[in-house]
């Protein structure tokens, strides 16, 4: 008797929370107004998702967020785990029908059909059957992708990936089920490629790659993003993308914290060279009559300057005759950055 009350208790609960998402749903997608340019891929606006869980309560996983990538862009999306990446991207990917706002490629909405064919998709994890060897498994795929491309084709395109990418023909004839965590990696890069799409989405690619792999594999990246692929690549670990995205979204919690370019994030860093001397407390006087920032540190001065003040700086070295024991300039660390925001 108690069972059947908590069941429809539950119920009812989960129909509350269905009618609450819904309404909400709807509103958010109504305000949701897109004013894109032409080179904007990817626009994601007011994204808003909810989850419902086995007690009938309601969970808003993503809360209204928004970016934008634009052509030729290789895009960092990173956050913790349980932040919010994976739900973002099977948005994108068309694997939810009810979320709020809108999503446009190439301005297309994404529940459009149409425009999954700009996108080509790596997940984090693939699974693979033990009889069903590479060519088959990649031309399945290439069908789903392109149906409308005769078998041989299919074949003749998969070839020239293949060389493409330094992949021996011949591992095709076995199944991927039985490859090395490279080589599934490699696999699931050629299907995503095998319709020519302009906008490559990755989750998590860099998962149980050893080193070497590791940087094969974001080097082939590198060199797709150069012939004009636009990437979207999540991670948890900003320290490796530093070296290939020219930008990147941090999401923390299903919310946005900030979206922007490594180059504006340099730019607006507060110190980027340190100082160590013989008469610190001269070199503190003069950025203090300049009005520049500083920051005092293990005997480091910590500062920044535009070029013209540089060469002011210089030149009272000079004058002053104050010997420099270290200069150094410093190098941008996005991980102890993003992570270290509030």
């Amino acid at each position: 008797m108690k069972s059947k009350i908590l069941n429809k208790f539950k119920l009812f609960k989960h129909l509350k929370s269905l009618i609450f998402i819904r309404k909400e749903i709807k509103k958010i997608s109504e305000e949701t107004i897109i004013n894109d340019n032409q080179d904007i891929v990817l626009s994601i606006n007011n994204l808003t998702k909810f989850f419902i869980n086995s007690q009938g309560e309601y969970k808003r996983v993503l809360d209204k967020i928004n970016f934008k990538l634009k052509k030729g862009q290789f895009h960092g999306f990173v956050g913790d785990n349980g932040a919010g990446k994976t739900t973002t991207f099977r948005s994108i990917l068309g694997f939810y029908n009810s979320y709020g706002g809108k999503i446009t490629i190439n301005g297309i909405d994404s529940k459009n059909k149409e425009s999954k064919k700009f996108i080509g998709y790596i997940p984090e994890v693939a699974i693979f059957l033990k009889n069903i060897n590479s060519w088959d498994f990649l031309t399945s795929m290439g069908q789903i992708s392109n149906n409308k491309l005769p078998k041989e084709d299919m074949k003749t395109r998969i070839t020239n990936i293949c060389n493409k990418l330094e992949f021996d023909l011949k591992e095709l004839d076995k199944s991927p089920y039985y490859m090395s965590s490279g080589q599934k990696k490699k696999i699931m890069l050629i299907q995503a490629l095998i319709h020519d799409p302009e906008l490559l989405i990755l989750d998590e690619p860099a998962a149980n790659l050893d080193p070497s792999a590791r940087n094969e594999f974001f080097s082939i990246l590198q060199q797709l993003n150069k012939e004009g692929k636009t990437i979207l690549i999540s991670s948890h670990i900003i320290s490796e993308l530093q070296l290939y995205i020219d930008s990147y979204t941090f999401i923390k919690g299903g919310k946005i914290v900030e979206t922007t370019s490594i180059e504006e994030k340099i730019n607006n860093l507060s110190y980027d060279r340190k100082i160590n001397t013989n008469n610190n407390s001269l070199i503190i006087d003069f950025l203090s009559l300049n009005n520049t920032p500083f920051h005092l540190k293990d005997n480091f001065i910590f500062y920044k300057l535009n070029e013209y003040q540089e060469q002011v700086f210089n030149d009272f070295l000079l004058e002053n005759k104050i010997h420099i024991y270290e200069l150094q300039k410093i190098n941008i660390n996005l991980n102890e950055i993003i992570f270290n925001q509030k």
